[in-house]
């Protein structure tokens, strides 16, 4: 159960959103949640917002991905962009991250952690499979319900600086 936000920025294009307004339902449509959110993969995920939070449940096979129609979600060459987001997992072995560099359901970059573990990954998917491209293990497990900030940037074209704090 993953929470995968593609929030790329282009150049000094910037998109916030903290969810602070009214809770809502869970529903597989991303403009639950608000205007220009698409909920682009993970059939059977559903989306919603509690307490200011995104929340997603999702199939435990799934990914589920939820971005930002209101701009391009591709940095162009894969360079030129930081994206931050604030994110936690509430289960045990759960995998959280962020999207970015999404181009459509089969093809962009995750960034993700697993609670409850000192795992971590740096992920793209390309025509529908997934390939590692950095796996590996943090000082300390991560913990559930944590709030993490996850942050990729680049500066040329595929190659990445992530941070997990």
């Amino acid at each position: 159960m993953g929470l995968m936000l593609a929030v790329s920025s282009v150049w000094a294009t910037l998109i916030t959103d903290d969810f602070n307004r009214a809770d809502t339902a869970c529903s597989t449509a991303g403009a639950i949640v608000g205007a220009n959110w698409v909920a682009s993969r993970g059939a059977g995920s559903e989306w919603k917002i509690n307490s200011s939070n995104l929340c997603v449940n999702a199939p435990a096979s799934g990914n589920s991905v939820l971005y930002n129609s209101a701009v391009q979600t591709i940095s162009g060459s894969g360079s030129n962009f930081t994206l931050r987001a604030d994110v936690a997992v509430k289960l045990v072995n759960g995998w959280s991250g962020v999207a970015f560099n999404y181009q459509d359901a089969s093809n962009y970059y995750i960034f993700r952690f697993k609670a409850g573990t000192t795992g971590y990954q740096l992920l793209r998917m390309v025509n529908g499979v997934f390939g590692i491209i950095v796996s590996g293990n943090a000082a300390a497990p991560f913990a559930v319900g944590t709030m993490y900030t996850l942050t990729v940037s680049a500066d040329r074209a595929h190659t990445f600086d992530f941070t997990i704090m």
